[in-house]
């Protein structure tokens, strides 16, 4: 079944078609330069697949899932002479429509992983690394469920899907705020993965400024918003390294 898919996969590669995503709007470019690899995979390869009949418990988990994939994309750039400035560079080019999941450095290198979500369904994530040598963007478009993007990268083992096991690693889909929006009285619950034991939580206002602070605990945590004006707000988890964010609206 995995070898059906890695075929499928690498048939797909291509340099010159790409749905409506960030990738086309912002990143094409790449594709002129010397040292780098296209991978396209359309929503067609993932529909075949979902028809497989197969024995694998592994691939029946994710199958549905994969029907609600329109397109991969992916560039790497090899041999990068400056691969962090690239990093640095196309994290600016990401504009307000998306919103910072992840972020994740260490000394192999840093990703950023973004979201385009509204009403809990996620219909973009978008992805920007760096590594020793090598600068890579991706992304999967579709109406997505966070918790099976992670166990994605984990059946489906070709270049490319590697990439978004930064989500299942991290635990990124276990990490909840609710209820959300809140009233200002009622405060929320902020539920915190084990792999965030011993953090730090921080919670941002639009405008980047500091509201709150405190350490995290695995499990539960009920957060007061009383002194907290009504608008949107950022609460980021941070350990070593990794920081996970999620919006919060508070209303009156």
């Amino acid at each position: 079944m995995k070898n059906f898919i890695l075929i499928a996969l690498l048939a797909s590669f291509t340099t010159g078609i790409f749905a409506q995503n960030i990738i086309e709007r912002e990143f094409s470019h790449y594709i002129d330069q010397e040292n780098v690899t296209s991978v396209f995979v359309s929503g067609k390869v993932f529909e075949y697949a979902s028809y497989i009949e197969t024995n694998e418990p592994e691939f029946e988990e994710i199958k549905d899932f994969i029907t609600t994939i329109e397109s991969f994309n992916l560039i790497a750039v090899q041999d990068h002479p400056t691969p962090a400035e690239e990093y640095r560079a196309a994290t600016k080019r990401v504009g307000s429509d998306y919103e910072e999941l992840i972020r994740v450095t260490d000394k192999e290198g840093n990703i950023t992983v973004y979201i385009d979500e509204e009403n809990g369904i996620v219909t973009e994530l978008v992805g920007i690394a760096s590594g020793e040598k090598e600068f890579v963007v991706f992304s999967l478009y579709g109406r997505m469920d966070l918790n099976k993007v992670g166990e994605l990268a984990g059946k489906l083992q070709s270049d490319g899907f590697e990439q978004l096991s930064v989500i299942r690693d991290n635990e990124v889909a276990k990490v909840k705020v609710y209820p959300n929006p809140t009233n200002a009285a009622d405060g929320f619950t902020l539920e915190v993965p084990e792999s965030m034991d011993g953090g730090t939580g921080t919670v941002y206002d639009m405008n980047g400024s500091k509201i709150n602070s405190f350490p995290l605990r695995t499990g539960d945590q009920n957060m007061e918003t009383q002194s907290y004006a009504p608008g949107k707000y950022i609460v980021e988890l941070q350990k070593d390294g990794v920081r996970i964010k999620k919006k919060l609206i508070v209303v009156q």
